[in-house]
């Protein structure tokens, strides 16, 4: 970088005047400013090797034709390697490096660029989170020449906010998620509007070195499924004021938490399971009804049914429709309350509750 430096910046310099003038102060001026010019150099030498932001010149063919020192060690790479092929083939996750070329060649053509996140992938295999601003360099013709990038390492911010977020979506006792969760993931199913637009890909994120955009990072839950019908459980124990008047609170932390674990049980993949306080427990069912969950048959008999269902639904009328809707959650609630009656077993001994299921 030491050396490349003053060559990126000495254009800076080139068109200064140093001609002498009648009186002498041309000359004088002239050296004054190759002074400064030469300071300046140095000043920015000196603040990319001691910065921790992570700074890349990639010139039109995606190289990387300027980095830091900081960048270096993150990914493990040195200046020559770096140099040496494009990003996306030294640090892009593999089933991303296509799209990562894609999106740089768009920006490269077509000059846009975005404030993003995206991952990066150093030499030791692990992923790290890195916040982007990126800007374009252009000749004298308006043509774009490079792209530079300065990121800043956010993995350990990011799994602190992710751990944060979770934890104010999840009940503490059971695991599941908690009402503001559910309401979430109920509100983003019932949305009838079309959708955020993606943002371009541009390079030095997950549209680019990565290709994920800030914007959309963390959905709100469900958010990533197709907003359409569903179908609610609720479900109320039954006795359950008697467990803790009797046996104490940690015997009604044991049923609940074994309630919830066989609930957990019934739900299919996609489905949302929440605890809304209390011993109340809702269940969002968001997959569409199929053949099987009236028809138990065997694995080979289930696979074709989910080939094809879902196909056939969208193409009978809305009356068969919310048929097969209400004898899915029939036979889920059915399901419900013959899992819940069993006895739960606990230090106190076995105790059996009931449920009201609607």
């Amino acid at each position: 970088m030491s050396e490349q430096l003053p060559h990126a910046l000495k254009h800076s310099t080139e068109g200064t005047d140093s001609r002498t003038s009648g009186d002498g102060t041309g000359e004088v001026g002239g050296t004054a400013q190759q002074a400064v010019s030469a300071l300046d150099i140095d000043l920015a030498r000196t603040a990319l090797a001691h910065t921790d932001a992570l700074v890349a010149v990639l010139d039109t063919r995606g190289h990387c034709v300027l980095v830091n020192p900081a960048l270096s060690r993150t990914l493990g790479l040195s200046e020559q390697q770096l140099s040496s092929r494009p990003f996306w083939q030294l640090f892009v996750a593999p089933e991303r490096a296509e799209r990562a070329r894609a999106a740089f060649t768009l920006a490269i053509e077509q000059g846009l660029v975005f404030d993003q996140e995206g991952e990066w992938m150093g030499t030791d295999g692990q992923c790290r989170r890195v916040w982007m601003h990126n800007d374009l360099v252009r000749d004298e013709h308006g043509r774009v020449r490079a792209v530079v990038t300065v990121a800043v390492d956010v993995t350990e911010r990011r799994r602190r906010e992710d751990v944060l977020r979770r934890r104010a979506e999840t009940d503490p006792l059971t695991g599941l998620r908690n009402r503001g969760a559910f309401f979430s993931a109920l509100r983003a199913q019932l949305a009838s509007g079309p959708r955020p637009p993606t943002p371009v890909p541009t390079p030095g994120g997950h549209h680019g070195p990565g290709e994920h955009h800030a914007l959309g990072e963390h959905h709100a839950l469900g958010e990533d499924q197709t907003p359409g019908p569903c179908g609610l459980l609720f479900c109320d124990l039954d006795g359950f004021k008697a467990v803790n008047d009797q046996h104490g609170h940690h015997a009604g932390d044991l049923v609940l938490i074994e309630v919830a674990a066989r609930l957990q049980s019934l739900i299919e993949h996609g489905d949302v399971l929440a605890r809304l306080g209390g011993d109340e427990f809702v269940v969002l069912c968001r997959q569409a009804p199929r053949e099987h969950d009236q028809q138990p048959g065997g694995e080979h008999d289930r696979q074709h049914h989910e080939e094809h269902q879902q196909e056939h639904l969208e193409h009978e009328d809305g009356g068969r429709g919310r048929q097969r809707w209400q004898e899915r959650m029939t036979l889920l609630a059915a399901r419900v309350q013959a899992h819940i009656a069993r006895p739960v077993p606990t230090p106190y001994g076995p105790i059996q509750l009931g449920v009201s299921v609607g």
